[in-house]
């Protein structure tokens, strides 16, 4: 369970799971030409594809867990890009915000192909794009980029750009476990609160785990131990006066109250202000963030801490919070103090532009995006080794994410040095991940479209380099 519930953070074995399942069916989407997807093809869908295949009597538990794996890519819009001969069902990018209510998965002759919905030369369609889908839908697919040559379509995982993995998977999994039982969920948002303000706490992480345990209720108090039949008797051994719970141990027994009386925090918890420590503790963050006073909540942080260790002395308690809090500050100003020298050095690293090696020229790319608007702009200096510029260009652009926005930068400029007749030229951009993709042949599922334009360019042009 997650922290902001109640729990640890560690991770739901059911979601790990079905994240490994959702690979699995990734990777026989990815490769249905493998001899293990060859050989589910002809047991259980011989005549039709891995979307369209079911669970019949008698299918085997890998089949039915490849199944599970599928459904869940199928919930997260798992989708194909760039096929100018493919259906547009499968090319809408973010259905899951369209108000379009056909069924997306399934292919049929009626439904309008890629190609039908391009313009030679300009690109989409928009008006007989629009006058055929919703508004949302349309400025959906206008967004989405085209590629310049015609290649096939290529299978894509809407949360990761580089195709699924087990990370995201997990996430996908938890997220539709959320959404399904949204009604059943028993943290509130008051619970929820309490469990931010907690892990957010500027304390050692001992004290946080302390927190959330006694908020849990889940400290070895006397009553506790004696319902499990470990001790004879749930009487607080201090005061010898009533049961110790939570409550009691650390708020309301006459010691424990006398280290709150002497505390710099100024609370004092009675019977008639704890209903629980839960509750007491949420009160108190709440008044003392109203009063702008933070420091008073790590010390009561502190002090609660301390007073599971039961020292006798109220004023050593006391003393020993102090210390911790002194502790504490300097370390954190320490490490505040590496940071700062840290970026420093990193500053001091920085790369400047750099000439091109002789009889060569550079061309800078650079993008834009706004993303409320998915529209952005790309640009492109071409300079020679000394410095000098000897052309660039500007231009808008319709773009989904920035890292579209970039790969299409890249490839403009790549076209118009090469209509130009310009030979021996780098084209540099400063998106590292993006230039390291397309030098590896690897993938970016939303920008594939365009990296693959970009390397037969390369290809075609062999005294054209990306850096």
């Amino acid at each position: 369970m997650s922290k902001r519930d109640g729990g640890l953070g560690f991770k739901d074995l059911e979601f790990q799971n079905t994240a490994y399942l959702a690979k699995q069916a990734w990777r026989a989407l990815k490769n249905p030409n493998s001899i293990w997807v060859q050989i589910l093809k002809a047991i259980y869908f011989s005549d039709g594809n891995i979307w369209e295949a079911k669970i019949n009597k008698g299918s085997s538990w890998v089949w039915k867990s490849l199944v599970h794996g599928r459904e869940l890519l199928r919930k997260k819009r798992t989708g194909y890009y760039a096929a100018k001969e493919d259906y547009l069902a499968r090319n809408q990018e973010n259905p899951s915000t369209s108000t379009d209510k056909r069924d997306l998965w399934r292919e049929s002759q009626d439904a309008p192909k890629v190609r039908e919905l391009i313009k030679e030369g300009v690109g989409w369609n928009k008006s007989k794009i629009f006058s055929m889908f919703p508004k949302q839908t349309s400025e959906a697919i206008i967004r989405t980029p085209i590629s310049v040559v015609n290649k096939k379509d290529c299978l894509y995982w809407p949360r990761k750009e580089d195709g699924n993995s087990i990370r995201t998977g997990y996430y996908a999994a938890k997220e539709d476990y959320l959404a399904r039982n949204q009604e059943n969920l028993s943290t509130s948002t008051d619970k929820r609160d309490l469990w931010r303000e907690i892990w957010k706490m500027e304390v050692s992480p001992k004290i946080k785990t302390h927190l959330w345990k006694a908020s849990q209720n889940i400290l070895p108090v006397y009553t506790i131990l004696y319902k499990k039949k470990i001790l004879d008797s749930p009487l607080c051994q201090i005061c010898l006066k009533e049961n110790e719970s939570v409550e009691h141990a650390l708020l309301l027994c006459e010691w424990v109250r006398a280290v709150w009386f002497g505390a710099e925090c100024q609370c004092i918890p009675t019977a008639e202000t704890v209903s629980s420590l839960k509750n007491w503790l949420m009160d108190n963050i709440k008044k003392i963030r109203a009063e702008g006073e933070e420091d008073q909540e790590r010390r009561i942080s502190r002090i609660g801490f301390l007073l599971w260790e039961k020292e006798i002395n109220p004023s050593w308690i006391i003393k020993k919070a102090k210390l911790l809090e002194y502790s504490y500050w300097g370390a954190a100003e320490k490490k505040a103090e590496t940071k700062t020298v840290e970026i420093r050095r990193r500053n001091a690293n920085l790369v400047h532009w750099r000439p091109p090696p002789d009889d060569w020229l550079k061309a800078n790319v650079d993008a834009t995006f706004k993303k409320e608007y998915g529209n952005g702009t790309i640009s492109a200096v071409v300079r020679d080794k000394e410095g000098k510029v000897l052309l660039g260009f500007i231009g808008k652009n319709q773009a989904n994410s920035s890292i579209i926005a970039e790969a299409t930068a890249i490839r403009q400029a790549l076209i118009i040095v090469n209509n130009l007749q310009l030979e021996k030229i780098l084209i540099e951009s400063d998106n590292q991940r993006l230039v390291q993709t397309i030098k590896s042949e690897s993938f970016i599922g939303k920008a594939w479209v365009i990296i693959q334009d970009i390397q037969i360019l390369l290809e075609a042009l062999p005294e054209k380099r990306l850096t």
